[in-house]
């Protein structure tokens, strides 16, 4: 079977996470070419990768013959890569948020849905074994209540990441840049719509300024079409990295904790746990691997295809209405 040719756009930040996991998988693919227009990021990557170098996307692609494109992007920077790769038929595996904002995200779903390219989204945790492990164990129960904690660092100068999450403006800033994550596994986790979110934010620690306009904590509160009640703390205010999701059903309660990819609960009145070791020491590996399989053989799953991250994206884009309305958006 013959060896995957790949190309990967934006070596910057989660690039290296990608750039890694193909080396694990060197029977299955091959990186041959990278774009950046950071040169700097560029020429570090393809000393420490051995591929070959390009400033510019549609240059790579018309010099280069791959079987598909890693995008590694910024949020902003989606449409014009895939509007690209979907009119020479290369699939692409991008990262998450599938664009910067709603508006844009449904413009590149009307340019992918009259193609049969594959577009993957690279929502991670819908990958994670310990999500298919919940998924067994709840098997056939009505979901309850979900409760769910994200918790990090962001807002302390020490742990500042790059500008633009600070903006809302350019990356949605927490919700649809981050939290996003979780209202992902909340869709995949429920196999149900959101139709009611009633969200909060506040500033208390770091004021909003002309470069910082995202909220620092947002509390939020959701109903799904089949009545599960959740409610979801997202915070960039603590020291600790920490995210969790408590799910309740009949007899059941389990605990996710994704940053130390462990389970725990209570199922039937008896104690359970599990923390399987993730291959390779990294959550991101499963992904690109169920990508790289349905391509070269069949035997991957897209779990999370672009025309389904959109409807993410328009959960992610409710809550922030909500945040700015103060009232409950019905979707």
């Amino acid at each position: 079977m013959k060896k995957l040719k790949a190309a990967i756009i934006g070596t910057g930040g989660i690039s290296k996470a990608h750039l890694d996991n193909i080396t694990h998988m060197a029977e299955k693919v091959e990186l041959v070419c990278g774009c950046d227009i950071n040169a700097g990021n560029l020429d570090q990557k393809a000393l420490q990768y051995g591929f070959r170098k390009y400033s510019d996307y549609e240059d790579m692609l018309k010099a280069e013959q791959v079987d598909f494109v890693i995008l590694a992007t910024p949020q902003m920077v989606r449409k014009g890569p895939i509007e690209f790769c979907v009119g020479r038929k290369i699939p692409v595996f991008t990262e998450k948020p599938p664009a910067s904002d709603l508006k844009t995200a449904r413009e590149i779903y009307d340019i992918i849905k009259t193609s049969k390219t594959v577009v993957s989204v690279a929502f991670l945790f819908r990958y994670n074994p310990i999500v298919k492990k919940t998924f067994e164990l709840l098997k056939g129960r009505q979901m309850l209540l979900l409760d769910i904690q994200y918790l990090c660092p962001m807002m302390y100068p020490e742990n500042r990441g790059r500008d633009f999450f600070y903006s809302k403006e350019l990356s949605g800033g927490l919700i649809m840049d981050q939290a996003i994550h979780f209202l992902d596994l909340i869709r995949y986790v429920l196999n149900d719509e959101i139709t009611q979110v009633h969200a909060f934010g506040a500033n208390l620690m770091q004021k909003k300024t002309r470069e910082n306009t995202t909220e620092e904590s947002v509390v939020m509160n959701m109903r799904s079409g089949k009545g599960t009640l959740i409610s979801y703390l997202h915070t960039w205010t603590h020291k600790k990295w920490e995210l969790s999701m408590d799910i309740f059903a009949p007899h059941a309660k389990i605990n996710l904790d994704l940053a130390a990819n462990s389970l725990k609960g209570l199922l039937n009145e008896v104690d359970i746990s599990c923390s399987p070791p993730l291959k390779h020491n990294s959550p991101y590996f499963y992904e690109l691997e169920e990508f790289v399989n349905y391509l070269r053989d069949g035997t991957g799953t897209i779990l999370s295809p672009y025309e389904d991250s959109v409807k993410t994206m328009a959960l992610a884009d409710a809550v922030l209405r909500s945040i700015d309305s103060g009232e409950t958006v019905e979707l």
